[in-house]
């Protein structure tokens, strides 16, 4: 595997248990607690900043557009799908969003939204997850030259000194895991 899909490999790794962490956290009695939005708001600032601002940001802005030089169709297929459903993701985001800027405790029909809402986004999370896993990333392999590969390792150490700041990626980490800590993912079954 190369040294860029590698990466994004172990990013999705990062989002999926955080995405675990906050299905524990929108099931449990935490969202009954005073500080449940601002809990929320953690998770939002996670999926904003580092799912889709830094990963999502290498997909769209530096891997997509080289498989597009490689014989990708632009305008149909695995591009427009991913596309859509990091527009979807987003939609679930901004749900999310909404709850953790209220005022005091969630109110049952906040915590039913939530809920619900973490379903779809998990949902389609998961399952976006595994088709890059399984078809987009191997398919970059086939398409994008070794040497472009490597270029593109590089290229996404630049995006992330230049769009998330020098300690960025680093300070996502450390909230991704300071999240698991205060609500674990559950097992990998």
């Amino acid at each position: 595997m190369s040294r860029a899909i590698d990466e994004l490999t172990r990013e999705h790794q990062v989002i999926e248990g955080v995405l675990g962490s906050l299905e524990r956290f929108a099931a449990g009695p935490g969202t009954a607690a005073e500080d449940a939005r601002e809990t929320l708001g953690r998770y939002v600032r996670f999926f904003r900043e580092f799912a889709d601002r830094c990963h999502h940001g290498k997909e769209e802005d530096r891997l997509l557009p080289r498989m597009v030089r490689h014989g990708l169709p632009a305008d149909e297929g695995p591009r427009l799908k991913v596309l859509d459903e990091h527009a979807t993701g987003r939609a679930h985001v901004r749900e999310l969003a909404a709850l953790a800027e209220g005022r005091g405790s969630l109110s049952p029909a906040e915590v039913e939204r939530l809920r619900a809402t973490v379903r779809g986004y998990a949902e389609l999370l998961h399952d976006h997850i595994a088709k890059e896993d399984q078809l987009l990333f191997p398919l970059a392999e086939k398409t994008i030259p070794a040497g472009e590969l490597e270029e593109l390792a590089d290229d996404f150490a630049r995006f992330e000194r230049d769009v998330m700041g020098p300690r960025g990626h680093e300070e996502l980490h450390t909230l991704a895991m300071a999240l698991l800590a205060a609500h674990p993912a559950p097992a990998a079954a």
